[in-house]
């Protein structure tokens, strides 16, 4: 993994693109109160950088054995660093089981006889930080 990330585009609020605002009340996302639930901006008003709602495309390969079988990309807070990347895939509660929801990822691991609801240990992601995808 890289230090650190670099030229990596903001998406808005919960990875949907148009715009950086706050939602109105009672969007996902934003409390009945009108403020990010998150970074407490009012609605209307523009996130705070380090608002996990902003996010940014993370491309993360997909190893079996040692050998890189399907590349995908996963959409993390722009705040996070390296090191709390690593931390989401590798030690976090989420499951590498999610992969199989994304079709093409769960065709290549398929292919090569991968079985299981939960791939943790099954399979090594590496987080591809910084730079375009």
């Amino acid at each position: 993994m890289g230090a650190g990330m670099v030229d990596i585009p903001k998406i808005a609020c919960l990875g949907i693109p148009g715009g950086p605002d706050v939602r109105a009340q009672d969007s996902p996302g934003t409390a009945r109160s009108g403020a990010c639930i998150y970074c407490r901006e009012p609605a209307g008003g523009h996130h705070k950088a380090t608002c996990v709602c902003w996010t940014h495309p993370v491309r993360v390969g997909i190893y079996v054995e040692g050998e890189m079988v399907a590349v995908y990309t996963h959409h993390l807070p722009a705040s996070w660093d390296a090191e709390a990347v690593r931390f989401k895939l590798e030690e976090s509660s989420w499951c590498a089981g999610n992969l199989w929801d994304v079709e093409h990822v769960a065709a290549a691991l398929r292919e090569r006889g991968v079985e299981g609801d939960c791939l943790c240990g099954a399979v090594d992601l590496i987080a591809q930080m910084g730079g375009s995808t």
